[in-house]
Formats: structure tokens, C-alpha cells, sequence
């Protein structure tokens, strides 16, 4: 019997969160589905694929829109491009990442006949400050309409209760990167650990200001990640005379290696759909301090049991507890222990098999309509 194909829709596989699920689920999902990943952009995979997942490029000359009229121009070229795709690789059901790209791919795959699962990637209360009133407007509709909606936490989940069908709303978490291996071999260093984009959301500044109270010379705070910000942060360092202690490294390929050489992981978001970042740290066994924003840190970390939580933009407590970890080996051993053994419910086989079911009831119950 021939294997179901599946798509995943996103608008590229550079290096992100969201771009890293992908990547895991499609790498696990290829034993039982013929998956194709579809993106909106023309680039290659910033992550490893498998090479049975077949990577269909989109637009070569993608743009910002200037104005609405070529905003709602390069959307219907977008959805064009998707119900193409679908129908050409006789997909029997998509999966959509992300808000923009789950209402295009939704309306192309009704068009298609294809069911849809679209999945939320970041926090919609935040949102609201971020999300164009267009897409804001255009989600409430097109969201519904969809045949599950995928997100990663409860809170989240509460958001969509009011308009989405509670049969439809999923609430399954990110996976923990399987090809992760910690290196036995390598010794941890005097390094406290940042990993995010540079962008406000991330509050990398807040960080690098507690840091610098610390006013000490044997410790490093090396931040991973490029972003908007990355001019304004390093002009902080330069500022603060931090040229020899904070780094800023960019994107890292092997970014496991960090997390097995790094002693403390630092977690500065102002709000967060899911904290990959965060998760990978726990499953290295960092002792871990995140603010407590909205929303997920909440979900992984029991304050003081395994890892710290502290309010958002406390640059006074962030620093605090980061000399408390640095004074304090013991502490920073038991709190790497706990955090690492609670999130093993978040490996790769648990999350995709949630992801296998759903995806497997979805498929059935299409099929028993069309029987």
C-alpha cells in the first residue's frame, strides 16, 4: 500500500523554532508518509532533512509589501502557489506553521479539497501589539475553517477556545531535537548561555545589563542568535566594556555543543509562543533562570525545584540569581539534575506519535466522508 503524503507549509527553513519542529517532524514522519516540505521563499534548508523529504521551493523574488494592494497581491500569488503544489504532488493533507502562512495554506487547501492542520507558533496575546489588524482580522475567520488547530500550550490554547470547536484544538508541545547528543568530553566552562533571535521579543539587553552588574572577570555570557537588535546589543557591550566577556555568536549549526559546554543558560523573553531554547537547556541539564513570561516557561520550570523563574525585565533579580548559580556549584548541579530529568516527556518519539495520531484520525476521518 502506498504511503499517504503530507505537506508541511512554511514560509522557509532558515534557522528558528518553528523551522527546527519541521525539520524533527519530517525527518521522524518520513518511516510512515511521503512528506514534503513547501516554503513561500526560494532558500535551502537551514537544517538537516532527510533525504526522502522532498523540498519545494517557492518564490525567487519575495519582497516586503510597499503598500495593502501589494500585500494582498503577493498573498494571492502565495495561495496560488500552495493549491498548486497541493494538487500537483497529490498531497492528502498539509500542515501550516505559523499565523500568515496558516491562513493562506487554509484557503488554498479548501480550494484543494486537501484537509488542513495549522499550528500556532508564538503567543497570540502578545500578538495583538505585533500582528497586522489585517491578519488579526483574516484569523478569526479563516482559523475556524481549518481542520485542527495545533498549539503548545494550555494557555494558549484558552485564546482560541471562544471560536475554535474544542474537537479541533490540539495542544501538543515541541519535541526535543533527537540528533542532540551531549559530549561527555567536553568540560564545562565558565560560560552562562543565551539562545534567541536579537530581537525585542528576546530582552537580550535586559540580560546583558544584569550581567554587567555582576562585575566579574571569569565568567562569559555567550548569546546565540541574529536578529533586528544585534547592532543596538553590540554598542551595550561596547558601552559597558564587555568587548572580552559577551559574545555574540550568530547561529550555530551545532548549537549541542554549547549547551555541553556552558554552565548556566539565562532565559531573558518578554513572552514566547513555546521556549525551545529553554526546553534544549533543561534536556542538557543547565540549572536554568527564565523570566516568567507568557507563555511556557511557566509549564517547564517549578520555581526553585528546577530552575528559577523571575518576572519579566527584573534586571536586579536576573542578576541575583545569576551570581547565586555562579557562587553555588551544588545548587547549579541539583538544579541541571532536576531540570533535565522533567522534561523527558518532551522527547521526539512522545511528540510525534501525538502528532502521528492526529495526523492519523484526521486522514481517517477524511477518507470515511469520501468513502
Amino acid at each position: 500500500m502506498a504511503k499517504k503524503s503530507i505537506a508541511f507549509i512554511i514560509h522557509s527553513m532558515s534557522s528558528g523554532g518553528a523551522e527546527r519542529v519541521v525539520s524533527i517532524l519530517s525527518n521522524e514522519l518520513i518511516n510512515n508518509y511521503q512528506v514534503y516540505i513547501f516554503t513561500l521563499t526560494n532558500a535551502p534548508s537551514f537544517y538537516k532533512l532527510n533525504k526522502q523529504v522532498v523540498l519545494v521551493p517557492g518564490l525567487n523574488d519575495m519582497k516586503p509589501s510597499a503598500n495593502f494592494i501589494s500585500s494582498l497581491k503577493l498573498n494571492y500569488r502565495l495561495q496560488n502557489l500552495i493549491y498548486e503544489n497541493l494538487k500537483r504532488y497529490n498531497i492528502d493533507a498539509c500542515i501550516a506553521f505559523m499565523t500568515s502562512t496558516n491562513i493562506i495554506s487554509t484557503l488554498a487547501a479548501r480550494r484543494a479539497k486537501v484537509p488542513v492542520i495549522i499550528s500556532e507558533r508564538n503567543n497570540p496575546f502578545a500578538q495583538k501589539n505585533n500582528l497586522n489588524s489585517f491578519w488579526h482580522i483574516l484569523r478569526r475567520y479563516v482559523y475556524p475553517v481549518s481542520d485542527r488547530l495545533i498549539v503548545q500550550t494550555d494557555r494558549v490554547a484558552k485564546f482560541y477556545e471562544p471560536f475554535i470547536h474544542e474537537r479541533k484544538l490540539i495542544v501538543i508541545p515541541n519535541p526535543i531535537n533527537p540528533d542532540f547528543k551531549y559530549d561527555y568530553e567536553i568540560q564545562r566552562k565558565n560560560i552562562i548561555l543565551n539562545v534567541g533571535s536579537l530581537e525585542n521579543q528576546k530582552g537580550q539587553k535586559i540580560l546583558i545589563e544584569a550581567f554587567n552588574k555582576l562585575q566579574i572577570n571569569d565568567w562569559e555570557l555567550h548569546i546565540v542568535g541574529e536578529g533586528s537588535k544585534k547592532k543596538d546589543l553590540q554598542h551595550l557591550i561596547q558601552k559597558y566594556n564587555l568587548e572580552q566577556r559577551v559574545f555574540l555568536l550568530g547561529r550555530i549549526s551545532k548549537i549541542d555543543q554549547l549547551y555541553s559546554t556552558s554552565k548556566i543558560f539565562a532565559f531573558s523573553s518578554r513572552f514566547e509562543g513555546f521556549p525551545n531554547a529553554l526546553l534544549e537547556a533543561m534536556h542538557f541539564g543547565l540549572p536554568c533562570i527564565s523570566t516568567d513570561c507568557p507563555t511556557g516557561p511557566s509549564e517547564l520550570i517549578r520555581n526553585g525545584e528546577n530552575g528559577f523563574l523571575i518576572p519579566v525585565d527584573d534586571i536586579d533579580l536576573l542578576s541575583k540569581k545569576m551570581k547565586l548559580l555562579i557562587d553555588n556549584e551544588s545548587l547549579r548541579m541539583n538544579l541541571g539534575e532536576q531540570a533535565k530529568s522533567s522534561v523527558h516527556s518532551y522527547s521526539s518519539d512522545k511528540i510525534v506519535k501525538k502528532w502521528s495520531i492526529t495526523l492519523e484520525k484526521l486522514l481517517s476521518e477524511k477518507s470515511s466522508v469520501h468513502g
